[in-house]
């Protein structure tokens, strides 16, 4: 199936994030609970959105600069999806250095093997679904541009950023593909 170049509407993203956010908090049943907050949110940092209105109704220290950890593979698809042209049913061969990029970073892993051929879309699924960093490699190698694999994920990654920006994510800066963050600089 193939796929035009046009972008998911904007409602889309803050939707799927909202239902997320949504589903594991308890919405509040007072103005002044509103004020607190949802009873039991032991996390750092969090937000409420209401999805119809765009209105936020709680947050918790959410302008701190966070690591976003493996959630950077939701953008990884994002941009694989916005590929122009998309072909979710074009081959991807497995590289050993995937493998290899795994194995030296103790990275989470969906247990690609080197010389397989799997779709686009089987590739997304091993992506999100183990949170494969392996997958992830290998959509930013297949998706970024450039003569090098080194050069085709640093482009890939710098398309993330651009995405980011044009959904307004202006405290969010990817470095990496999958999560793991060199520098720290993969934050949101």
């Amino acid at each position: 199936m193939e796929r035009t170049g046009r972008r998911p509407a904007r409602r889309w993203t803050v939707a799927a994030v909202a239902s997320a956010v949504a589903a594991a908090v308890a919405l509040p049943a007072t103005a002044a609970e509103a004020q607190s907050g949802p009873s039991g949110i032991a996390a750092k940092g969090a937000f409420l959105l209401d999805n119809g209105t765009n209105r936020e109704l709680w947050s918790k220290d959410a302008d701190t600069r966070r690591q976003m950890a493996s959630t950077t593979k939701v953008m990884t698809a994002m941009t694989v999806l916005d590929s122009p042209g998309l072909d979710l049913n074009r081959q991807i061969t497995v590289k050993q250095s995937y493998r290899d990029y795994v194995e030296r970073t103790g990275a989470s892993t969906a247990d690609l093997r080197t010389g397989d051929k799997l779709t686009v879309r089987q590739m997304l699924y091993a992506l999100l679904l183990p949170s494969g960093c392996d997958a992830a490699n290998a959509l930013a190698d297949t998706f970024g541009t450039g003569s090098t694999e080194a050069a085709r994920t640093a482009s890939f990654i710098t398309k993330m950023n651009h995405r980011a920006a044009e959904l307004g994510m202006k405290n969010t800066k990817y470095d990496s593909f999958d999560g793991i963050s060199q520098a720290g600089n993969n934050y949101t």
